[in-house]
């Protein structure tokens, strides 16, 4: 269900680790189990910046990443969405990868749900400017 988007090992990896993605009663939670889900690190005087909590496997987190590498290589919409990610921030790619990470894995809930993986769904196609 998982493997023509993510690949047979990477699917295999994120099921045993992660679990089936029909299991989980949101894509919130799913991305949550990755430890994907971003949380404010903040005192009563200082306002933290978000991270991800890295709370789920970090093997499948692993995968993960190499998957969103090639989607990256292959899908034109997600590396020009991902270009202007980089440039927004300033140059930071970890934080493009770990955007496109949450992207994917909220894609592969629905994916595991029957729906067909279109990377064209993902992004503001319009915005983006692709030859």
């Amino acid at each position: 269900m998982l493997a023509p988007a993510t690949g047979k090992t990477t699917a295999a990896v994120l099921v045993a680790d992660v679990g089936d993605p029909r299991d989980f009663p949101c894509a919130r939670a799913y991305l949550k189990a990755f430890g994907l889900n971003l949380r404010e690190k903040s005192s009563g005087m200082l306002k933290g910046r978000l991270s991800i909590t890295k709370r789920g496997s970090g093997r499948a987190r692993q995968y993960l990443w190499l998957a969103v590498f090639r989607w990256i290589q292959k899908a034109p919409v997600t590396r020009a969405w991902y270009d202007s990610k980089i440039k927004r921030d300033g140059g930071k790619k970890a934080k493009g990868v770990i955007a496109l990470m949450r992207k994917f894995a909220k894609a592969l809930f629905h994916v595991a749900r029957g729906a067909v993986f279109d990377s064209t769904k993902l992004f503001d196609t319009s915005r983006l400017q692709l030859a």
